[in-house]
C-alpha cells in the first residue's frame, strides 16, 4: 500500500468512528428506548384495561432492548456483515446489563 492510499484511509477513520458510529447509536437508541418510552406513556394514558397493559408491557420490553438496539444500529451504520450485526445485538444487550455484575466484581 503506498503512502497516499494509507493517508486517505487514515483521514476517513474519524468520520467513520465518530459520525457514522454515533448516528447508528442514535438510531438504535431512538428505536428502542425512546419509542419504548412513548409506547409505555400511551399505555398509561389508556387507563387500566387489557390494551393499556399490553402497550405498557411492549414499552418496557422495548426499553430493555436498548443495548441490543444500539449495537445493531452501530453495526448496520458501519456496513457490517449480517453475522456481525447479530453478534452486535447480543454483545450490546450483555453490555447494557452486565455493568452491575462486572462492577461488583471490581470492588
Amino acid at each position: 500500500m503506498d503512502k497516499v492510499t494509507f493517508v486517505n484511509k487514515l483521514k476517513k477513520l474519524p468520520s467513520r468512528w465518530f459520525i457514522d458510529a454515533f448516528s447508528g447509536m442514535a438510531s438504535g437508541l431512538f428505536c428502542t428506548l425512546i419509542a419504548g418510552t412513548i409506547i409505555a406513556q400511551i399505555g398509561s394514558w389508556c387507563g387500566d384495561n387489557v390494551f393499556a397493559n399490553v402497550l405498557k408491557y411492549f414499552g418496557s420490553i422495548a426499553k430493555m432492548l436498548m443495548g441490543a438496539g444500539i449495537g445493531v444500529g452501530i453495526a448496520y451504520k458501519l456496513n457490517c456483515k449480517p453475522l456481525v450485526i447479530f453478534s452486535a445485538a447480543v454483545t450490546g444487550l450483555i453490555g447494557a446489563f452486565a455493568g452491575g455484575a462486572v462492577n461488583s466484581l471490581c470492588t
